[in-house]
């Protein structure tokens, strides 16, 4: 979760500061559960990444950084998530092709 790094590395250590308050802050709009202040507390980029992916997995962890750094006014900094969004999607679309194909059933001549 790289992007999701170095998107934190470009906020200040307010913004930094901001964002960890609403991974904790309970009963936010976006729905997503808090993370516990204890593991937030003394976090760097990398150690908040890792508690993002523990706890959402990979796809809700880059939607949560979307939706934070929405609230926090850094829209400019979207553009590495937006990015990696689309090859999720696209990895995730290839997943469900391979699924549907092999559940076809296999011809049992020649062509």
């Amino acid at each position: 979760m790289g992007y999701i790094w170095k998107t934190l590395e470009n906020l200040s250590e307010k913004q930094f500061k901001e964002f960890k308050w609403f991974l904790k802050l309970e009963g936010n709009a976006e729905g997503f559960s808090a993370i516990r202040e204890a593991g937030l507390e003394k976090a760097d980029g990398q150690d908040t990444v890792d508690l993002m992916v523990q706890k959402y997995g990979c796809s809700r962890a880059l939607e949560i950084t979307m939706s934070i750094l929405e609230e926090i006014n850094r829209n400019d900094l979207n553009y590495w998530s937006n990015w990696l969004e689309g090859k999720l999607q696209t990895k995730n679309q290839r997943k469900r092709v391979r699924r549907v194909t092999s559940d076809l059933p296999v011809s049992q001549g020649r062509i």
